[in-house]
């Protein structure tokens, strides 16, 4: 069986709110939400390689009951390769909650990681060379 992607869907409070937070910290580009027009129950956000879906909170307890009462942003963690991890840093420090402060790891690579506004973790990385 081959993988051809694998996109989280995340359960947010406010999918506007979260748009525009990944927009004005990331760059991030709507590329598709419903409904077009009105209050956004779902968009699908991308940048670079990347993509996100969004999803609120009551809308996506309705399409999957499992989420009834599951709370929002509270265990996952993005791992995100990057290509400037200290430029990210310097940009992100002093605006965005920081969770982990920027380290080396004993694998080689320098890190640090933020929170967004949902509660979810979002891990920088590079490769040292």
């Amino acid at each position: 069986m081959k993988f051809n992607s694998m996109t989280p869907n995340l359960m947010v409070n406010d999918v506007t709110e979260t748009v525009e937070f990944y927009k004005k910290h990331f760059g991030f580009e709507v590329i598709m939400q419903v409904p077009e027009e009105g209050a956004t129950q779902w968009a699908m956000i991308q940048k670079d390689n990347a993509l996100i879906m969004l999803q609120s909170q009551e809308s996506l307890q309705e399409d999957i009951p499992h989420f009834e009462g599951k709370s929002v942003g509270s265990s996952l963690t993005f791992y995100c390769d990057v290509d400037d991890v200290e430029g990210m840093y310097a940009k992100l420090k002093d605006s965005l909650p920081l969770v982990l402060d920027m380290r080396t790891t004993f694998y080689g690579r320098k890190e640090f990681a933020v929170q967004d506004c949902n509660g979810y973790v979002l891990m920088f990385s590079q490769e040292m060379n």
